[in-house]
């Protein structure tokens, strides 16, 4: 009878050992599906809160990276959505931000080249160069900006692809 006692309270505890980890892991399940879909819930609200941009980099060796359906926070500038895909780098002036070098590939002077932004204008269907500094370029919800690393000694330079 002792052994069968014992026997008893042995599985006695195993079967609350075993329930207790149950509802516990249970518990945590739940809590981890109700955590999944509070950041399923907040991916789709900064999908309200945010544009989407596609921006080509043409870097005037033959490489052009397409960086498509960028998101960005409304209200970003093209110079801020640059810099959300590539490295920047850029002074300041009285006109605005002077692109300095993206990507690593700095201005050139002696050669003429700089960094131009284009805006692709659908009405139109033809690139159109930036009418103001990139830092106080507004861009648009389904925008399609460029940046050429272009010869300017003689103006205006080609077009993206041109």
């Amino acid at each position: 009878m002792k052994t069968g006692g014992i026997i008893l309270v042995g599985l006695l505890v195993w079967a609350i050992l075993a329930s207790s980890l149950a509802a516990y892991f249970y518990v945590e399940y739940v809590a981890q599906v109700e955590v999944a879909s509070s950041y399923r819930a907040l991916a789709e609200r900064c999908e309200e809160i945010a544009l989407h941009v596609s921006i080509l980099i043409d870097y005037g060796n033959g490489s052009r990276v397409w960086f498509n359906d960028t998101l960005v926070p409304i209200g970003s500038s093209l110079l801020n959505a640059t810099m959300m895909v590539e490295r920047v780098e850029y002074m300041v002036g009285d006109y605005g931000a002077f692109i300095t070098s993206i990507g690593g590939v700095a201005n050139d002077p002696g050669r003429n080249l700089y960094w131009i932004y284009w805006v692709w204008d659908s009405s139109r269907g033809e690139w159109v160069l930036g009418p103001v500094a990139a830092d106080k370029y507004r861009v648009s919800d389904g925008g399609v900006y460029a940046w050429t690393y272009s010869d300017t000694s003689s103006w205006p330079p080609p077009p993206p692809g041109g």
